[in-house]
């Protein structure tokens, strides 16, 4: 008895600091198989926040997703009406689990960079015209510069530089770190091209912008002149000054805040049309067209968190997910394998490898580099 209440008591102390100890809040969900959203969601540190825990948050959802019909098994729960599960779940050693977040600016100013003359194009150039939000921008983490020197960056009006982090991107004064598009163009290099000549250089013009809908790139959004003004530009200046037509491709990497915004599929689908319509009146070249949703912010240096960021209830997470995935859904049906094209599926690059839970590291950056050069140039 004695040494049952000792072993007890000993349980009892080294339970308690670990309830009472930083955790960090996680999070899947999917549903039949889909490829899951992995939130790294927010450090829950009780002493910060009333004394409320990781595994109480957990405990209190999966009450009362029972209390609303959903499926509980273990630590998940799914809805019966969208198949849907979510699994929540608390990581007490984290710190070497997920990208570090960097200071800001992430690496210091944007690095001083000197115009060059324009290179000579032809049949074995590949121009990438980019257009979307922020991972397709210069929210990652880690700067690269070029090696081989046939890879350029065009920031527009007839200027071109050696590709090198941070791309040139007037329209976007947050992104200044780094992108995976000097990696994408050194990866392209020696092989075919859409007229099948062998690519021999890469001429790349990154036109991202963080955190915008699609409906600000179509007719009538507020991103939509930019993008036709910079299309019109790279045509005249770069594309019709070729000696021999090269392969333009327009790569559209975005989704992040559609999903989280929960804008509906047919929405989406509207949108996408009419900012196909406006391209083609300028250029027949195909668009890549990524899958690109996970976007799950952690704040683990925000402290206390706003509530909005841990504390939601079984149906927020459900309704997020299902959101989520009809926008992926709609991304996919887009394709049509003649002048729209698949991208990359962005979503399999796992949540360790986006230093915020959102925007990429190294590693990240690398696995989006090698999708988009098979997406382009299988």
């Amino acid at each position: 008895m004695r040494l049952r209440l000792v072993l007890a008591l000993a349980l009892l102390a080294w339970a308690a600091p670990l309830s009472a100890q930083p955790m960090l809040q996680t999070l899947t969900a999917g549903r039949d198989g889909e490829t899951p959203s992995f939130a790294t969601g927010q450090v829950i540190d009780p002493a910060l926040l009333g004394g409320v825990t990781c595994r109480s948050l957990v405990e209190r959802n999966l009450a009362l997703a029972a209390k609303r019909g959903y499926v509980v098994d273990g630590g998940s729960f799914t809805d019966p009406a969208t198949r849907i599960t979510i699994t929540q779940g608390c990581l007490a050693d984290f710190a070497d689990t997920f990208e570090t977040a960097p200071a800001h600016p992430f690496a210091g100013g944007k690095p001083a960079a000197a115009p060059v003359a324009p290179p000579e194009l032809g049949a074995g150039t590949a121009v990438l015209f980019v257009i979307g939000q922020s991972n397709a921008g210069n929210y990652g983490v880690g700067r690269r510069t070029h090696s081989t020197g046939r890879v350029w960056d065009y920031a527009g009006g007839g200027a071109f530089y050696a590709a090198s982090d941070p791309f040139h991107n007037s329209e976007d004064g947050y992104g200044i770190d780094a992108s995976p598009w000097v990696a994408v163009g050194e990866g392209l290099l020696g092989r075919r091209g859409d007229n099948g000549a062998p690519i021999t250089e890469i001429v790349i013009a990154q036109r991202a912008v963080g955190a915008t809908a699609i409906a600000r790139w179509a007719p009538g959004g507020d991103k939509h002149p930019y993008l036709i003004n910079q299309l019109r530009d790279l045509l005249d200046n770069v594309v019709a000054k070729a000696k021999a037509p090269p392969s333009l491709h327009i790569l559209w990497q975005q989704g992040e805040t559609d999903a989280g915004n929960g804008t509906d599929a047919e929405a989406y689908r509207a949108s996408f049309a009419a900012l196909k319509a406006a391209i083609r009146h300028l250029t027949p070249a195909p668009i890549h067209v990524a899958v690109a949703t996970v976007c799950n912010l952690r704040e683990a240096a925000n402290y206390p968190p706003a509530a909005h960021s841990y504390d939601h209830p079984p149906d927020w997470y459900i309704r997020a997910e299902a959101d989520r995935l009809a926008i992926r859904a709609v991304q996919r049906e887009l394709v049509n394998g003649a002048d729209v094209r698949p991208g990359p599926d962005t979503d399999r690059i796992g949540s360790p490898l986006r230093w915020d839970g959102c925007h990429l590291g190294p590693r990240g950056l690398a696995e989006l580099a090698g999708m988009w050069v098979a997406a382009l140039a299988p």
